[in-house]
């Protein structure tokens, strides 16, 4: 397209190719300005381009947009030439231009590729660059753990060392056992020579404990439960060592067993330790057992000799205190003989015990005994030696006492004997009672004469508990003492 225009843009002259471009006739285009065929945003450039031609620079190209009849947006490229009359001066312009609008839009597609494949380029290096921050991380942390892993596994072959244990791990399937150095040397075998394997393990154990120790393993794989034996090892140098044999089942994803695991460890010195405790102890069951047994007979000697003592008596009040010593003396004993014939040395079955030294009481008090019914409601109590003496001597003098005094008449009674614990305060409760005469009002068991209240209020303390005494209302005795354990009790 060829056009020739003054400075104010009117048009001089356009061809025919510039006419068909625009759409219009030559006559609609010459004389007018072609500044409304350029969209406004471009007027000032475009303007700005050919004012800027002068005798120095007469010719400029440039690119800008451009509006077709129909509407629409088209790029052109021209090129302007200034033309100057005989004096140099500038009086019109001369230009030639064409369509550029597909190259504009390839332009501006290729501009966007680029544009999109930078910002992928970008996006993907920032990725690339996270992937490897998180693997340089990931890196640090497996390099960390697997030094960390070194340093553990070292840890454990030493404490393994040091602990005289070995780690051994066996496939079933394959019979393939893998052990460390340690475990080697428990059984005395040497790790270059011979082979890690479940028939060498069994072969070192001696002859006695080997059938055990298989099926112990046997038993271990059949139930999928952990092992744990103890067999002994005869070492080459002709040592025997005992050894303690633990594992785990190792299950593949149906749940069958496929391998076992786990450690081995000398257990001599401790299997020996424990032998010399076992004996110790024994010795010090027979000692204990044989010391109860001695006290038990000088008891009974002291009770003997109390028997004899009341023979020669024949003061009716001084025959009677000799016998009330003979049955505390009897109650003592009666402790010692039941801790000499039970398997626990230092607690007793109270409540048999109770009914034996019932049974020595009454007999000892028959003639104030005829029409006494005794009635027991003992639960099954543990006590240990410093409880059952005081708790025996309590009973005994209560229940002599309500043999001696409750039923002066002679027309008989209740007698009640009841242990057990209450289960708001978890203490002791041990209660004697009866259906006779009752204790008078004005005696106060804390500050009686009476040497057998006496000895039941002090051996109250002594257990660290309380003593209620209820008289009233109606006839009967009712004393209760209550007791804790003695880790328990803090005194009452």
């Amino acid at each position: 397209m060829i056009c020739r225009f003054q400075r104010d843009g009117t048009l001089l002259f356009v061809n025919e190719a510039y006419c068909r471009y625009f759409d219009k006739q030559c006559e609609d285009l010459i004389g007018h300005t072609f500044i409304p065929l350029i969209p406004d945003e471009d007027h000032k450039f475009v303007e700005a381009q050919f004012a800027s031609l002068c005798l120095e620079k007469p010719m400029v190209s440039y690119q800008h947009r451009v509006l077709t009849n129909d509407g629409d947006i088209c790029w052109m490229e021209w090129t302007d030439r200034a033309i100057f009359n005989a004096q140099n001066e500038l009086f019109e312009f001369q230009s030639v231009g064409r369509d550029i609008t597909s190259r504009r839009v390839a332009e501006e597609e290729i501009k966007q590729l680029n544009a999109d494949l930078e910002r992928r380029v970008a996006e993907r290096t920032h990725q690339l660059a996270s992937v490897n921050a998180s693997l340089r991380a990931e890196i640090t942390v497996r390099q960390a753990a697997q030094a960390s892993l070194h340093a553990s596994e070292e840890r454990l072959r030493l404490a393994l060392q040091a602990a005289r244990a070995g780690a051994w791990e066996w496939n079933i399937r394959t019979d393939q056992a893998s052990w460390s150095e340690e475990n080697y040397r428990l059984l005395g075998l040497v790790p270059d020579l011979d082979e890690a394997s479940y028939n060498n393990w069994l072969h070192c154990i001696v002859a006695e404990d080997r059938p055990i120790a298989h099926d112990a393993v046997a038993q271990a794989i059949t139930a999928r439960s952990s092992l744990d034996i103890s067999f002994r090892v005869r070492l080459p140098d002709g040592r025997m060592r005992w050894i303690n044999h633990v594992g785990n089942i190792t299950l593949d994803a149906a749940g069958q067993p496929i391998g076992m695991y786990g450690i081995q460890m000398d257990i001599t010195e401790r299997t020996q330790a424990e032998a010399q405790v076992r004996a110790s102890l024994q010795e010090k069951e027979t000692l204990l057992k044989e010391i109860h047994h001695r006290v038990k007979n000088n008891l009974q000697i002291i009770s003997s000799l109390l028997s004899l003592q009341a023979d020669s008596i024949s003061d009716p009040y001084a025959w009677a205190q000799f016998r009330d010593s003979q049955s505390r003396v009897r109650s003592m004993a009666l402790i010692h003989e039941r801790l000499y014939r039970s398997g626990d040395l230092a607690r007793i079955d109270f409540a048999t015990y109770l009914h034996d030294l019932v049974d020595v009481l009454l007999r000892t008090y028959s003639h104030n005994a005829e029409g006494v019914t005794l009635q027991m409601k003992i639960e099954s109590v543990l006590l240990d030696i410093d409880q059952a003496t005081p708790c025996g001597l309590i009973v005994n003098e209560l229940v002599s006492n309500a043999l001696k005094h409750a039923f002066p008449s002679g027309g008989g009674g209740k007698i009640g004997v009841e242990i057990g614990r209450d289960e708001a305060t978890a203490a002791y409760q041990l209660v004697v009672w009866d259906d006779g005469v009752g204790i008078p009002p004005e005696v106060d068991i804390e500050h009686t004469t009476s040497l057998g209240l006496q000895l039941v209020s002090s051996l109250a303390r002594q257990l660290g508990g309380v003593i209620t005494v209820h008289t009233a209302p109606g006839p009967g005795t009712r004393v209760v003492v209550y007791f804790s354990e003695p880790n328990d009790s803090k005194g009452a």
